[in-house]
């Protein structure tokens, strides 16, 4: 299977700085049609840090409201691949469904059939530090009406960043640092380091 990732390297002073200011590192993965989560919230135990994922995802419904500092939470969830479409209804959950014009091979879809204005999202598995891979929240849409279809088209652009004091996977993060911008290629692990 197809691996991403990257590392990061921060040297002292500066990570002693970013730990006693109570800073972590953040990682949103650009999805379109869609609002960014934090994808990843990292602590900052050490000064390397190792991120390592493929493209296993989940799509999913949620009654979180998005707002300044909301931790979305998945209230269901099917794993999905890309070309595929789903509905989602409160006596069925998801299914397969055909929809027109259907999605393409790098995107997927959940069309809204709960009856009334419904939230989804899409999640992605990673690891960090070589830990167990979970998945995380890295999109949302706002809420839809009924009939309405949610389509995510995930790319490996990622925003790397500081945040202050937040740390949760799925957070809609507010108070971070000028993010720093890259796109990552298949089964090349470039390491960024940051130090003044």
């Amino acid at each position: 299977m197809t691996s991403y990732g990257f590392n990061v390297v921060i040297k002292q002073p500066d990570l002693g700085n970013l730990v006693t200011g109570g800073y972590n590192l953040g990682v949103q993965k650009s999805t379109s049609g869609s609002q960014p989560l934090q994808w990843l919230g990292i602590p900052l135990l050490a000064g390397n840090i190792q991120v390592r994922y493929t493209a296993e995802y989940q799509v999913f419904y949620t009654t979180t409201m998005y707002q300044s500092g909301a931790v979305i939470m998945e209230t269901a969830y099917n794993n999905t691949n890309m070309g595929q479409s789903w509905s989602y209804a409160p006596a069925s959950g998801f299914t397969t469904t055909v929809l027109s014009p259907p999605v393409d091979g790098s995107s997927t879809a959940v069309q809204n059939n709960l009856g009334g204005y419904a939230s989804f999202g899409l999640a992605q598995s990673a690891s960090v530090n070589g830990g167990s891979p979970m998945f995380s929240p890295l999109a949302v849409v706002p809420p839809m009406p009924n009939g309405a279809v949610a389509t995510f088209t995930p790319s490996q652009t990622l925003n790397l960043y500081f945040i202050y004091n937040t740390v949760t996977n799925g957070t809609v993060a507010t108070g971070k640092s000028n993010p720093y911008t890259v796109t990552l290629q298949a089964n090349v692990f470039p390491t960024f380091v940051f130090s003044n």
